[in-house]
């Protein structure tokens, strides 16, 4: 687990970082006991203002996490704002309950999208008595997949990747969606050089009938409003990608290696273009 802290501090350059000054930040806690911000992200959007993702819990060291009731276990993703430049977060809006590790992406339009991994692993009332059935409605498909989860008290009801969008400057959060099959999170979404092409990169957690663990992409040819069946395969060795856009249209997607089988690995660097087809006309 990335750790979590009473206090969050900011690094800031005005020499392309040659030298930094450390800030605190002013974190609207609200009734949460502990951040941390391991694998979230911070953009500018074309109006100035910041946008922070910061994970938030209700208890600070882990070992309490079971003296709470179950609906304040677990983490809460929140989305901060700045119009100062970072120096004070005076707004708090979206709260991507059992979310965290949210990164983010201004369209051309203004739209703000938020790819957030989704993950509970406690049990609340209503959930199904078969934690099967909950995994399979959020994309548990081991006949397709080959892999096939151990299933105990202890076993993710989900774990994915879904999409939510914002567009007043991400004061408010709707539409929240689904997009990979289960054990498929933490991921990054980038637009490519011609304004409408979108492609989210994630962590594939397991070895399954078509290759091993490793980074994964899916392509949609409207901005995420839908996303084409086929599904990359970039690098093998499991960890969080990242990808920016190329000046020849494709992009560039950095795949960091921690094999399960070998622990380490080289960080590998694809080059790579979508299938061009009828459905990107």
């Amino acid at each position: 687990n990335h750790l979590r802290n009473a206090e969050s501090f900011m690094a800031r350059s005005t020499d392309r970082g040659a030298s930094w000054t450390v800030e605190k930040l002013q974190v609207p806690f609200g009734r949460h006991l502990s951040c941390a911000a391991g694998n979230n992200d911070m953009i500018e959007l074309a109006d100035g203002t910041l946008l922070l993702t910061m994970g938030m819990w209700f208890h600070l060291e882990h070992a309490d996490e079971e003296k709470l009731p179950v609906e304040m276990q677990g983490v809460s993703d929140y989305c901060l704002r700045s119009t100062d430049g970072g120096r004070t977060w005076t707004e708090k809006q979206i709260d991507a309950r059992h979310g965290s590790e949210v990164h983010l992406l201004e369209l051309p339009s203004g739209k703000v999208l938020a790819a957030i991994r989704k993950q509970r692993n406690v049990r609340l009332p209503g959930d199904p008595e078969d934690v099967e059935v909950a995994m399979r409605a959020h994309g548990y498909n081991p006949e397709y997949t080959g892999f096939e989860e151990p299933i105990d008290e202890s076993t993710a009801l989900f774990k994915h990747l879904a999409l939510s969008e914002s567009t007043d400057g991400g004061r408010t959060w709707v539409n929240e969606r689904r997009v990979t099959g289960y054990e498929q999170c933490s991921g990054e979404l980038t637009l490519l050089g011609d304004g409408r092409t979108l492609v989210l990169q994630y962590d594939h957690r397991y070895n399954d009938r078509f290759a091993y663990a490793g980074v994964r992409a899916r392509v949609s040819y409207d901005l995420g409003a839908t996303w084409q069946p086929e599904e990359y395969i970039l690098g093998e060795g499991e960890n969080y990608p990242g990808g920016v856009a190329t000046p020849d249209g494709g992009l560039l997607t950095v795949c960091p290696n921690h094999h399960p089988r070998d622990k380490e690995g080289p960080i590998q660097a694809v080059h790579w273009n979508p299938i061009p087809g009828a459905h990107a006309s």
